[in-house]
């Protein structure tokens, strides 16, 4: 039997919060880059969402 839950696990979670915060961080982050086309800007400037109105 194994000791090492996988990090995905809510009871490692609970007992590691700031490295499940990291971690979740990170995963936000590179799903947000996944969904980007290249050329795209990771986050759109205030006058390009003035022109979309």
């Amino acid at each position: 039997m194994s000791s090492k839950l996988p990090h995905d696990n809510p009871y490692w979670r609970r007992r590691h919060p700031r490295e499940a915060a990291r971690e979740a961080l990170a995963a936000r982050r590179r799903a947000s880059q996944a969904a980007l086309t290249p050329g795209q800007d990771p986050v759109p400037t205030p006058a390009l969402l003035r022109s979309q109105d």
